[in-house]
């Protein structure tokens, strides 16, 4: 999240106008450098993803933070001392990715009922971190989303199929 929070904050800053385009998907750290954008142009089927921010180790492996915090609370006084850790740890990240997405957020979104809604799609935990928010979702959420992706964007992504795939294009 780091470098994603980082490249949103300069796109963010940038004095031009500024627009991110998505042809079929972005999670998590690529949702967080979406919402520096003036204008977030996707294909009407693409999706974007929930931020909700890793936590972990290599022994436990990474969970998102909503579910070390919901584990110790499940647990109670019965949790271990590391789960009790990455609970507080993933509170902390929590509080900071709310705050990043806040910030980027600003003069996006005037209306704070909405803006705390988005917030909170976004960042609770509520969806798993592969859930799908659609683009019709994304603007009824009141992202500044529109669906004119030029069809040049798809011509593109043409020219980048990847190594190693499971699916298989038929021409």
């Amino acid at each position: 999240m780091h470098a994603s929070i980082q490249i949103a904050r300069a796109l963010k800053d940038h004095k031009g106008h500024t627009r991110v385009m998505i042809p079929h998907y972005l999670m998590s750290g690529g949702t967080i450098i979406a919402l520096a954008a003036d204008e977030i142009i996707m294909d009407s089927e693409a999706a974007i993803g929930p931020i909700d921010p890793p936590v972990g180790d290599l022994i436990r492996g990474t969970f998102p933070a909503p579910s070390w915090i919901y584990a110790a609370s499940q647990k109670g006084t019965e949790a271990d001392d590391i789960t009790f850790v990455m609970s507080d740890i993933s509170q902390k990240a929590m509080k900071l990715t709310r705050d990043v997405v806040l910030e980027l957020l600003a003069g996006s979104i005037e209306d704070e009922d909405k803006l705390k809604n988005v917030v909170n799609k976004l960042v609770s935990g509520e969806m798993v971190h592969i859930a799908p928010i659609s683009a019709a979702e994304a603007i009824e959420l009141g992202l500044p989303v529109s669906t004119n992706l030029p069809e040049e964007v798809h011509d593109l992504m043409e020219l980048y199929k990847s190594a190693k795939t499971t699916v298989e294009y038929l021409e």
